[in-house]
């Protein structure tokens, strides 16, 4: 008669598979775990900012790039473009978020801030491109201080006697976009928060934007998926956070023909949100920051809405 025991082979593969299931299963955890406690940590409180000298710049407007540093030991680059004689009054403040490359400098695409303070953030990290394991863990790293990051900067900002601190907004712009949702739910400070080119769902963006390179559909969402869950693509997806703004404004300003943002996703961060909340829909493709053009009507879209010049400025 045949023996009933397993066979040797059948033992060992029934370990590796017991073993694959239990390291996936961890993996899977450890990658998805709720990381509210990392990101207020690496908030801290404000301990130190270096200030640099201020640089006119064309149109009465002056330029100042600040290093803030937190108790926790976060560091973070900023730019500010303020108008050059503030005097005493308090004006709102615009914390900008676009994409990587871009950083600080963001804050110099506005050449007249129509009397807003406008802040530039760099990322905190000096990482472009990811060659190794190493820089994977740096990637995480930074995408969790991201939010962390921003409201560093809201205390800086808040601080600063020109600004208004009941008016301090943030506007994510493309990448830039699920951060300050994060960013805008956790901190009650902030009075609006703007998602430009930015929509829900992380793992369906990374399937979009993977459409060029794999064109075998189940691959690609395999590797959508994978990428999703080492960038925090599903703790921190911004249809999560947004509901934590109210009562605060939401602001989304989408392109109608944006080949980088399916609709589906900018219906979905819009449905996610609660009221107050608003959806501008502007004609042509995903951002392009060389346009001069655009750059100029979008940024004149959201100062239009910050309630600036006050009395007696002008335009």
């Amino acid at each position: 008669m045949r023996s009933l025991a397993p066979r040797p082979w059948r033992r060992r593969f029934l370990r590796f598979f017991a073993v694959s299931i239990l390291l996936a299963t961890a993996g899977g955890l450890w990658l998805q775990r709720d990381p509210t406690a990392r990101m207020l940590a690496r908030h801290g409180e404000l301990a130190g900012r270096e200030e640099g000298p201020l640089i006119p710049v064309e149109g009465g407007i002056v330029d100042r790039e600040v290093r803030l540093i937190s108790t926790s030991g976060l560091e973070v680059e900023l730019l500010v473009r303020r108008p050059q004689g503030v005097g005493d009054s308090r004006r709102p403040a615009l914390l900008v978020l676009g994409g990587i490359r871009t950083g600080r400098t963001s804050a110099q695409l506005i050449a007249d801030t129509h009397g807003t303070v406008v802040v530039g953030l760099s990322y905190p990290t000096h990482l472009s491109k990811i060659k190794s394991l190493a820089d994977t863990f740096e990637a995480r790293r930074a995408i969790v201080d991201t939010p962390a990051a921003l409201m560093l900067g809201v205390d800086y900002v808040r601080s600063l006697p020109f600004v208004d601190p009941e008016r301090v907004e943030l506007l994510g712009v493309s990448l830039g976009a699920p951060f300050v949702c994060v960013a805008g739910a956790l901190d009650e400070r902030v009075s609006r928060v703007w998602s430009m080119y930015g929509g829900a769902a992380p793992m369906l963006l990374f399937d979009q934007g993977l459409k060029k390179n794999i064109g075998f559909a189940p691959l690609r969402r395999a590797a959508a998926w994978l990428i999703a869950s080492i960038s925090h693509g599903f703790t921190l997806a911004p249809e999560k956070w947004v509901p934590g703004i109210a009562p605060r404004t939401f602001m989304m300003v989408n392109a109608d023909a944006d080949e980088a943002i399916p609709r589906e996703c900018v219906e979905l961060l819009y449905r996610s949100a609660r009221e107050p909340k608003e959806l501008i829909w502007i004609e042509g493709g995903h951002l392009d920051k060389h346009d001069v053009t655009q750059v100029v009507r979008l940024v004149e879209l959201v100062l239009s809405r910050m309630d600036w010049p006050g009395p007696g400025e002008g335009g």
